[in-house]
C-alpha cells in the first residue's frame, strides 16, 4: 500500500502569515500612538479587518493540524482518501474517472461525478505518478470491471 503524507510547508507558511499580520498590527498601532489625528471609525474598521485577517490565518492553521498525518493511500484495488483520524472516503479503482493536480492540490474525480480536493499533500507530484502507475496497472489487471460500468450506462440511454 502506497502512503502519502502531509507537507510541513503549509504550516511554515501559514505561521509566517500569521506572524506578518501580527507584525502589521503592531506597526499600525504605534503609527496610531504617534499621531493623534485618527478617527474612530478608523480604528474600528481597521480593527475589523484585522479580526478578519485573524481568523482566516487561524482556521487555515486549525484545518492542517487537524489532517491526519497520511492523507492519501492506495492499494491494488482503491484509493483511500484520509480526511480525519476517524474518517476515511474510499475510491474503488473501477468508479475513480480522473485525476490531476491544481496547484499543489491533488483533484480526483469520480465516475459519478463527485470530486475531492486533497490538500497539504508533501510530493504532489510523486503522487499523481504513483495514481498514474496504479490505475494504469488497475486497467491492464481489469479492464472488464473498469469499463463496464461506462457501456453499460451508455446501452441504456441508446435504448431509450
Amino acid at each position: 500500500m502506497a502512503e502519502f503524507k502531509k507537507s510541513k510547508r503549509h504550516l511554515i507558511l501559514y505561521l509566517i502569515g500569521f506572524l506578518l499580520t501580527i507584525g502589521t498590527l503592531v506597526a499600525w498601532i504605534l503609527l496610531l500612538l504617534k499621531t493623534g489625528e485618527t478617527k474612530v471609525g478608523d480604528i474600528v474598521l481597521l480593527g475589523l479587518f484585522f479580526l478578519v485577517l485573524f481568523g482566516g490565518e487561524l482556521l487555515f492553521i486549525i484545518l492542517y493540524l487537524v489532517r491526519p498525518l497520511i492523507l492519501l493511500s492506495f492499494n491494488d484495488e482503491e484509493v483511500i482518501v484520509h480526511l480525519s483520524k476517524k474518517r476515511d472516503v474510499v475510491y474503488p479503482f473501477s468508479n475513480l474517472s480522473s485525476f490531476g493536480k491544481i496547484r499543489n492540490n491533488l483533484v480526483l474525480v469520480t465516475k459519478d461525478g463527485e470530486m475531492r480536493i486533497v490538500r497539504f499533500l508533501k510530493d504532489s507530484y510523486q503522487t499523481e505518478a504513483a495514481l498514474k502507475a496504479g490505475l494504469n496497472a488497475f486497467i491492464t489487471n481489469h479492464p472488464d470491471r473498469y469499463f463496464t460500468k461506462n457501456l453499460l450506462k451508455d446501452e441504456e440511454t441508446t435504448d431509450n
